[in-house]
């Protein structure tokens, strides 16, 4: 699979630099020179390869890397999306015969003035991705569950996914995170995974950060399950380098999310406050533990008293109709990020029953989370970075 996202990472590169040659071509003749077109290419080439900077060792500048490959990916996305766009409508153009001819004067000032429109609109709708992505939104929820709580009539939940501690997110970050969930008056904090991208070398300061999440003000704590992306492993494009190697989790989020009084629960059940249960799935696709596998929520469910109100937390939400079977109330999850950026917001979509936002199947309400930080391009376009709150109430 690897290796097929770079064949076609490779194509669109070289999709780009046809275009944006002809583009160059229609400035003027000095962009034709042999030695301007080197120049164009190798620096252009640059740009294609700066997403393997996170393969490089941990060095001082490697952040700074990782950060411009993010940026050129976003920045790629859109100038390819500008392109196609703009050959789609030239190739009308062209049925309807108001297309003038190539390479005379009218159709170099059209390309010109194309090219520079897809480059300046590029940058624009980067940059604005980028200033974002920095604020956060908080989006409330209601859920109603049909079952009593012996000693609560409601329950306010703060629901966090996806942190992604590293080049983007730090203390910083946290602390205002922190901030604003102290300001909700929550009962219960749920942290559904990704704390950091899969290396936690790059996490920044990993001993403040626990001191920030330890400020956290709730009545009955806050915990956590893990996600596919706390582990330790090589990615390229998203993609595993080696993939015969089990990815395992590093020994020192244990540590950090422990310090920060983080209670983390894998395919675990709590009985909070004789009320309700919470139990904290393991990933579906990464356990981060040499050969431990997950449990289905039936097996993991099936000695509770399902009279009792079932709340879940999980990255993936991928089990939703057999958690509804289960007698699941609430399920809670993250890792879609809602697509992050346009126009991933319309594809996500197509992959999962609940890729963002309320869902309710029978008696389970799901409840997905875009999540606070980001993955890749530090960009949030079409989406919000996000806190969400859910206000349950209970029957009498």
């Amino acid at each position: 699979m690897l290796y097929l996202v770079l064949i076609i990472y490779l194509i669109f590169v070289l999709f780009v630099q046809r275009a944006m040659k002809t583009w160059m071509n229609c400035f003027h003749p000095t962009f034709k020179s042999q030695r301007i077109r080197l120049i164009y290419t190798l620096f252009y080439a640059l740009f294609a390869l700066s997403p393997a900077a996170v393969l490089l060792p941990t060095i001082p500048i490697k952040s700074s890397l990782v950060r411009f490959g993010d940026f050129w990916l976003g920045f790629f996305l859109y100038i390819l999306l500008g392109i196609v766009i703009v050959d789609i409508v030239g190739k009308v153009l062209r049925k309807l015969k108001k297309m003038p001819h190539i390479w005379t004067d009218e159709y170099k000032k059209l390309c010109r003035i194309s090219g520079t429109v897809i480059v300046l609109a590029s940058v624009c709708i980067c940059a604005y991705g980028t200033v974002h992505a920095e604020h956060v939104k908080s989006k409330e929820y209601h859920v109603k569950i049909n079952k009593r709580a012996e000693n609560l009539s409601g329950l306010r939940i703060g629901l966090i996914s996806d942190i992604h501690l590293g080049c983007h997110t730090g203390p910083k970050q946290i602390s205002e995170m922190v901030a604003k969930l102290n300001r909700e008056d929550l009962d219960l904090v749920c942290l559904t995974g990704d704390f950091y991208s899969n290396d936690f070398d790059s996490v920044d300061h990993p001993k403040k950060v626990s001191q920030l999440l330890a400020k956290i003000k709730t009545t009955y704590g806050t915990y956590a399950c893990y996600g596919n992306h706390d582990v330790d492993q090589r990615l390229l494009g998203g993609f595993p380098i080696n993939k015969k190697k089990k990815a395992l989790r590093d020994p020192r989020l244990d540590k950090m999310l422990k310090d920060g009084k983080v209670k983390v629960l894998m395919d675990e059940t709590i009985y909070v406050n004789h009320d309700f249960y919470l139990i904290g799935r393991l990933d579906a696709s990464e356990t981060g533990v040499s050969n431990l596998k997950s449990n289905t929520i039936t097996e993991i469910s099936k000695t509770l008293d399902p009279t009792k109100p079932i709340l879940v937390m999980e990255h993936q939400p991928k089990d939703l109709s057999e958690e509804s079977n289960a007698g699941v109330d609430l399920s809670l999850a993250g890792h879609t990020h809602k697509g992050q950026i346009f126009p991933g917001n319309l594809i996500v979509k197509l992959f999962w029953k609940n890729s963002y936002g309320k869902y309710q199947k029978n008696n389970l309400t799901s409840i997905v989370t875009s999540g606070i930080g980001t993955w890749g391009p530090n960009m949030r376009i079409g989406t919000d970075s996000e806190i969400a709150i859910i206000n349950i109430s209970f029957s009498n």
